[in-house]
C-alpha cells in the first residue's frame, strides 16, 4: 500500500505553506467537468481553490503487520499436524483483532479492501487447519445433521453483525457507483465494480462454504442470511454469485452434496415435460458402440431409464429410438 507518512500544515496562507514531497508518483482525485475548482496558476496566488481533498494518516507500520500476519499464518499450515490447537488459537485472536479494527477504524474503502482481503485469506487457512483437525479424529460442530449460521460462523471466529456491516457497506458503495455510472453514461453500459466490492464479495464467498465437506444444507443461503427489507435488493443480486461460488467448491470436492434447494432446482429446470416440440426430441452424443461390450438393448434401456428420472416417456422405444450409425449418437 502506498502510505502518506505524515502531512502537517498550519494556518499559515496558502502562497507561504512550505512544499510537500509526497514520496510517491501517483496521486488520485476527481474532478467534475466545467469545476473551477483547478484555477490557472496565476488565479491560484489570488484565489485559494476549492478542490476538495481528504486525507488519511495510517500507521507506518499497517504494510509490514499485514506481511508479517500473512506470512506467520502461512507457516503454521506447514506444521498444521503438529500444534493445531496452538495455529488455531492463534488464527482466532488475529481474526478477531482485524475484524475489530475495520468496524472502528472508519478507514477509507481503501484500507478496508485491504482487510477484507487479509481476512478472506486468513479465514481460508483456519479452514484448512479445522479439516486437519477434523481428519484428526476430532468432531467439528459441522458435522451436525444440519448447520446452522451462528455455529458455522462462530467456528470461524466471525460474528453476525460484522457480516451484517459488510453487507450494508457492499450496499452502500454498490448503490453510489451505480448512481455516478448512470450520470456519466448513457445507454446500457457494463458495470465494473470497485475493488472494495470485489474484496467483499470474495470474502462473503468464502463465508458459505462450510468447513466439514459432509455437512447438510438445506439451502444456499443458510450461512449467509439476509432478512432486512432494505438489503433485499442486494440478496436478489447476490444469489447468483452464491450459487455459483457453492458449485465451484462441489467441483472442487470441497463438498459431497449440493444444498437441496440448489438440487431441486437443478431437477426441475432439466424435466422433459414441456410442451414444445423441440423439447420432444433428446439427442445423446458419443454413444458407444459394440455389440459385445455395449449390446443395442442395453443402450435403449440406459436412455429409457434416464427419461424416467427425468419424468418423460417415450411411447414406441422400438420406433422412437433410433441410433445414428455415422454420428454416433442416438435420437
Amino acid at each position: 500500500m502506498n502510505l502518506v507518512s505524515e502531512i502537517t500544515a498550519g494556518t499559515e496562507a496558502k502562497t507561504t505553506l512550505p512544499p510537500l514531497l509526497l514520496n510517491h508518483g501517483q496521486i488520485w482525485a476527481k474532478v467534475q467537468p466545467g469545476s473551477l475548482a483547478l484555477l490557472r496558476r496565476e488565479q491560484q496566488l489570488d484565489a485559494r481553490s476549492s478542490l476538495p481533498c481528504a486525507v488519511f494518516q495510517i500507521p507506518k507500520q499497517w504494510s509490514v503487520v499485514c506481511w508479517l500476519t500473512d506470512t506467520l499464518t502461512t507457516s503454521f499450515l506447514e506444521h498444521a499436524g503438529h500444534s493445531v490447537g496452538l495455529a488455531q488459537e492463534i488464527f482466532g485472536k488475529l481474526i478477531t483483532a482485524t475484524v475489530q479494527f475495520y468496524e472502528e477504524s472508519q478507514a477509507p474503502q481503501m484500507v478496508k479492501s485491504q482487510v477484507l482481503s487479509l481476512l478472506t485469506r486468513l479465514i481460508r487457512k483456519l479452514r484448512f487447519v479445522l479439516k486437519h483437525q477434523a481428519g484428526a479424529g476430532k468432531q467439528l460442530e459441522s458435522g451436525a445433521p444440519t448447520l446452522t449460521q451462528e455455529a458455522h460462523l462462530r467456528q470461524l471466529f466471525v460474528h453476525e453483525g460484522f457480516v451484517r456491516t459488510i453487507l450494508e457497506d457492499i450496499d452502500t458503495v454498490k448503490r453510489q457507483e451505480e448512481k455516478a455510472m448512470q450520470a456519466s453514461e448513457a445507454g446500457a453500459t457494463q458495470m465494473l465494480y470497485s475493488s472494495f466490492i470485489q474484496d467483499s464479495l470474495e470474502f462473503l464467498m468464502t463465508l458459505v462454504i462450510p468447513i466439514d465437506k459432509g455437512s447438510h444444507l438445506n439451502s444456499y443461503k443458510d450461512l449467509l442470511s439476509i432478512n432486512a427489507e432494505p438489503l433485499r435488493e442486494l440478496q436478489i443480486w447476490l444469489e447468483p454469485l452464491m450459487k455459483t461460488s457453492m458449485f465451484m467448491h462441489f467441483f472442487n470436492n470441497e463438498l459431497h452434496c449440493l444444498p437441496l434447494d440448489l438440487l431441486r432446482e437443478i431437477h426441475d429446470q432439466t424435466k422433459l415435460q414441456s410442451h414444445h416440440a423441440v423439447d420432444q426430441v433428446l439427442v445423446i452424443d458419443r454413444v458407444p458402440r459394440g455389440e459385445e461390450k455395449f449390446p443395442e438393448a442395453w443402450l435403449r434401456g440406459q436412455v429409457l431409464e434416464l427419461c424416467r428420472k427425468h419424468h418423460a416417456r417415450i411411447l414406441n422405444p422400438e420406433k422412437d429410438i433410433h441410433f445414428e450409425e455415422d454420428e454416433y449418437e442416438a435420437a
